[in-house]
């Protein structure tokens, strides 16, 4: 049962989270995500779609909207990184990106990360290049494991990757461009 507009009360859109239709918990679980600023207790109401005997859609959301919590969803990093070694690639990817909105700043968590890099699932190394981006400096001892990344031929992933190494080592991903030459009468140029 897909959510009816209007419904904002977070305790009914909690309520959804323990229904035993996968489609309206996961749907729920996005709402959460969406809403933010929720109490902790329906945090730990996600965190309890993460367990292993949970369809993999609310899985997934649950992951998604813990780590949109920020704070709230700090505490359950730990369950979040269970989920680094999940069988599903797409539940390890959406883990590593989660992970990187929660745990910046953590080079503990950056260590869990870094071994999804070489993940046999582009869509994991990017999770994970994204996330270790996010912790910044933090992660920098990974920062060659990344750059790896940028030898692929998956255009998405080397683009992240550029990305992640710019927050990690605290350059700009994109290097800026040359000044204009300057002549005796200012900058040359077309004008």
């Amino acid at each position: 049962m897909p959510l009816k507009p209007g419904l904002a009360r977070i305790g009914e859109v909690a309520a959804l989270l323990g229904s035993d239709d996968p489609e309206t918990k996961q749907t729920a679980a996005w709402a959460v995500g969406q809403i933010g600023g929720v109490p902790a207790a329906v945090a730990a109401r996600l965190a309890q779609l993460l367990a292993g005997d949970q369809p993999a859609g609310p899985r997934w959301f649950a992951t998604e909207a813990l780590g949109e919590l920020g704070d709230v969803g700090t505490p359950f990093a730990g369950e979040i990184a269970r989920l680094l070694q999940d069988p599903s690639a797409e539940l390890r990817a959406v883990a590593a990106r989660a992970l990187g909105q929660l745990c910046a700043g953590s080079p503990g968590r950056a260590s869990e990360l870094a071994p999804l890099l070489r993940d046999s699932d582009a869509s994991v190394q990017e999770g994970a290049a994204e996330a270790l981006g996010r912790m910044g400096g933090a992660a920098a001892a990974h920062a060659d494991a990344v750059r790896r990344l940028l030898d692929g031929d998956d255009v998405d992933l080397v683009a992240t990757a550029q990305k992640a190494l710019g927050r990690m080592l605290g350059t700009p991903s994109c290097p800026a461009a040359p000044a204009a030459a300057a002549g005796p009468e200012g900058p040359v140029g077309p004008g």
